[in-house]
């Protein structure tokens, strides 16, 4: 268990630093876009996407506006913690130290 998790650590950070430094080199172009809603028939069951060309197309003929992702537009960020009331302070020590973050 513990081997499959440490796995998918290094894919996520293998994968984050390739993409940073496609944008930042400049050697690739990303492209963000915002499209038309889609209309769900039962809010249980949201349309998937699929991995098809029709699908592909489609989304594309929806696209409204759309921005390329510059150097300045990305950054490395940590996973997000919800605090509750009465959390002691262990916890976040316990956090910060996992990101090797000097106390």
């Amino acid at each position: 268990m513990t081997t499959s998790a440490l796995m998918k650590s290094i894919l996520h950070n293998s994968i984050a630093d390739g993409l940073y430094n496609e944008v930042v080199t400049r050697n690739s172009r990303y492209y963000y876009y915002l499209g038309k809603t889609v209309t769900w028939t039962d809010d249980l069951t949201p349309p998937y996407p699929t991995d098809s060309l029709s699908y592909e197309f489609s989304s594309r003929n929806d696209i409204i506006t759309m921005k390329e992702i510059k150097p300045t537009d990305i950054a490395y960020v940590i996973p997000r913690y919800n605090w509750t009331s009465g959390t002691m302070i262990n916890t976040m020590i316990n956090i910060l130290q996992k990101f090797r973050v000097l106390i």
